[in-house]
């Protein structure tokens, strides 16, 4: 019997790293790609300036205007040991954020990390200013952080929203109620690796709330936009790319607050939800067959408004509601002082 010669396992390795990269939704597997990209490029082209030149030090954003700190402190990490946990972290929740996917599709699901990114980077901002005007920590807004984290902890705040589990598992070891979930995993990885930045991940656990609140409604990806992106000839190389989730019903919400599980208690306890003291309406089952096709994706019942509905649903998307377009734990942002 010969044996399997080294090439043939690691072209066996390589294919099956391939077909799990390709795999991955297409928001997950840019924002995972960039990530790469970006350390890759610090590696080769950076020097011992790299880290403090692309952190968000929320000094250097006020004081000296450098924006780009928002976006590059997200995809600029420490360290591979750094890179290699959030990426694990993030594409962990592929499936979870695969589901949120085939719920929002792709052009929205994009446009809620931006928020969410956003946001987090604003509420870092905010709260690190009046931890030093207040002298709670005098070097709060000097401090610099890296990482995808502060994202990562935002998506699970959503995630747990969209799930409707009255419980979540803390690494194995503990049940714990799910809306207290993200804080505790926060709590336990802080633990775990002390000189992760508390304030980075807080301030995405704040965004996603906010998020899941519908607090952020005016940062979501308009009806209109959601269109453009998935019928214009322009944007067709983002519709047509691989693994791209066109939008999946006639309506969405703005938020993930009350995407549940059908038949949760989670669906049917309490009062009126935001979207609906807006006016909007939810389908039923027994719906027009278009409503019923596109509004139950995933075994998620959400509340899209029917061929019928009017009211504020109307007017925040720019018309009456209609067919869609097309009918699809944790890393660490380090703390370091800068020079």
């Amino acid at each position: 019997m010969r044996p399997v010669s080294g090439s043939f396992e690691w072209r066996s390795i390589l294919d099956a790293i391939k077909r799990w990269y390709y795999d991955l939704p297409l928001v997950t597997r840019s924002i995972f790609t960039a990530c790469v990209v970006w350390w890759l490029v610090g590696l080769l082209l950076g020097g011992p300036g790299w880290l403090p030149a692309q952190c968000m030090s929320p000094t250097r954003v006020v004081r000296h205007f450098e924006v780009w700190r928002l976006v590059t402190s997200l995809f600029t990490h420490a360290n591979i040991l750094h890179l290699a946990l959030n990426m694990w972290a993030f594409t962990s929740m592929a499936g979870d954020l695969e589901a949120l996917e085939a719920l929002m599709g792709s052009a929205h699901t994009a446009g809620a990390a931006a928020a969410l990114a956003g946001v987090g980077a604003a509420v870092h901002i905010a709260a690190a200013y009046a931890l030093t005007i207040t002298y709670i920590s005098r070097y709060a807004a000097s401090t610099c952080a890296v990482g995808l984290s502060g994202l990562i902890f935002g998506l699970i705040v959503v995630e747990v929203a969209a799930s409707g589990a009255t419980q979540r598992s803390l690494f194995g070891l503990v049940m714990v109620p799910a809306p207290i979930y993200p804080w505790a995993l926060l709590l336990l990885w802080q633990l775990l690796v002390p000189g992760a930045s508390f304030l980075g991940h807080a301030s995405g656990i704040i965004a996603g709330q906010l998020w899941v609140t519908g607090h952020l409604t005016a940062l979501s990806l308009p009806r209109s936009a959601v269109v453009w992106v998935e019928t214009s000839p322009t944007a067709r190389f983002v519709s047509s790319a691989h693994r791209f989730v066109p939008w999946p019903g006639t309506a969405l919400p703005y938020s993930m607050a009350d995407l549940r599980p059908v038949g949760s208690s989670a669906a049917s306890s309490g009062g009126p939800s935001w979207w609906q003291s807006l006016g909007w309406t939810s389908t039923s089952s027994n719906n027009s067959a278009g409503a019923t096709s596109g509004g139950n994706a995933g075994g998620y019942a959400l509340p899209w408004a029917n061929a019928t509905s009017t009211g504020a649903f109307a007017q925040l998307f720019g018309g009456n509601s209609g067919p869609a377009p097309n009918a699809a734990a944790q890393g660490s942002s380090y703390a370091q002082p800068p020079p």
